[in-house]
């Protein structure tokens, strides 16, 4: 039996209709939060306040400042990574990087960048339907 509420906050999950794994936290932030607990670091999404005290709206306005804090730290990033990829020669320059640190085995072996593999593959995937299955990575030499 699917779990109806999250192993983390509590909160309502909203599981899929058809085929696969049943979800058992609500969304990343329960999933990053019960993979630091389980690490046994403190995490920084630990840190923020969790969606029960969010709900009812028990906010100090410490929590409110860290999540100000939070949101501007985002912006400044996209702000970084759309000035990366408005430049073709920079995102070739990121992509390679990428690809070298993957093949070095930096970048698979590490948790921390699971939701970024998981995004590469999606995008893998986008450019195979695009192409009708006629992308192939390159060949990476070391």
């Amino acid at each position: 039996m699917p779990r109806k509420t999250c192993a983390e906050c509590g909160g309502p999950i909203k599981q899929p209709k058809g085929r696969g794994r049943p979800r058992v936290y609500c969304g990343q932030l329960c999933r990053n939060a019960a993979y630091e607990k389980r690490r046994g670091a403190k995490s920084r999404s630990a840190a923020a306040p969790d969606r029960k005290q969010i709900d009812e709206g028990r906010l100090t306005v410490g929590d409110v400042l860290q999540m100000r804090q939070l949101q501007a730290a985002r912006e400044e990033r996209l702000l970084w990574i759309d000035a990366i990829l408005d430049s073709p020669t920079s995102t070739t320059d990121l992509m390679q990087e990428l690809i070298c640190r993957i093949a070095l085995g930096l970048v698979l072996e590490d948790m921390r960048y699971q939701p970024a593999v998981n995004q590469l593959v999606v995008a893998y995937r986008m450019i195979g339907r695009i192409t009708n299955g006629n992308f192939r990575l390159p060949a990476v030499n070391a």
